[in-house]
């Protein structure tokens, strides 16, 4: 995601909040699957424990992993820049709601029981003050659809919103840059760690998924790759899928 400021095709591996926009319009949105993340499933108890947690899901599309956590119980707020993925996700699940116009911001979805808050806005127009602090943050590989010169205010305004007792999930992926300059972007542990320096990284999930077709990984339900990256990540001598764990020092 780009700041409002950069231009389409300014730079090779950036996009402008207008190209996103148009993914979705486009039906180029091969970086959304239909089903919730399956880690989900898997540790559900590790990652939020026996009571509801305020979960933030930065660049969140429509995630079907919002609709599992809201389901549960959970409090989930959500940014998008693209207004359509919102407004489907809620038509799609039948969920009562209304639309409100947040000045300086953009348009909020509300779900009735006010717990799936999703902000059709950029997500530099967020704050603390606006959404508040959260137990979790679930960062499934937004962190690599980010522009990098955009990395280190993303960084800032993420951590500026988890509770120091919270815990920051991030998937990311790890390629060889020349076959694909982004979005998404690689990045190894190092990358991350140079970039929180703040936190503990704790690697919790890899995936060696070298040479492997979106379409494979998909009917895997592994959710790796993102929209027409596929072919070229394909070709990329390595390519690792790899889930960390965060928390404040």
């Amino acid at each position: 995601m780009a700041g409002n400021q950069v231009a389409a095709g300014e730079e090779r591996g950036m996009m402008a909040n207008s190209e996103w926009v148009e993914s979705w319009a486009l039906g180029n949105t091969g970086f959304h699957f239909d089903k919730h993340d399956p880690y989900l499933d898997e540790h559900e108890e590790e990652i939020f424990g026996d009571e509801p947690k305020n979960v933030f899901v930065p660049l969140c599309g429509k995630s079907k992993d919002m609709i599992w956590m809201h389901g549960r119980g959970h409090t989930v707020v959500g940014v998008e820049i693209a207004e359509q993925p919102i407004r489907e996700l809620f038509q799609e699940h039948d969920i009562p709601h209304q639309v409100l116009e947040v000045a300086g911001v953009g348009k909020l979805y509300k779900s009735n029981d006010e717990r799936l808050l999703l902000y059709a806005a950029d997500i530099f127009d967020i704050s603390e003050s606006l959404v508040g602090k959260f137990n979790v943050i679930w960062d499934m590989k937004s962190i690599v659809a980010i522009n990098v010169a955009d990395r280190i205010k993303y960084r800032d305004l993420l951590l500026s919103v988890l509770y120091r007792d919270g815990v920051y999930y991030v998937g990311a992926l790890e390629f060889d840059s020349s076959v694909w300059a982004g979005p998404p972007h690689t990045m190894d542990r190092k990358a991350i760690e140079d970039l929180f320096p703040e936190c503990l990284v704790e690697l919790i999930d890899e995936m060696n998924v070298t040479g492997r077709t979106l379409s494979t990984l998909k009917s895997e339900e592994k959710m790796v790759e993102f929209n027409d990256a596929g072919l070229a990540l394909k070709s990329s001598p390595y390519l690792y899928a790899r889930t960390y764990k965060m928390k404040f020092k």
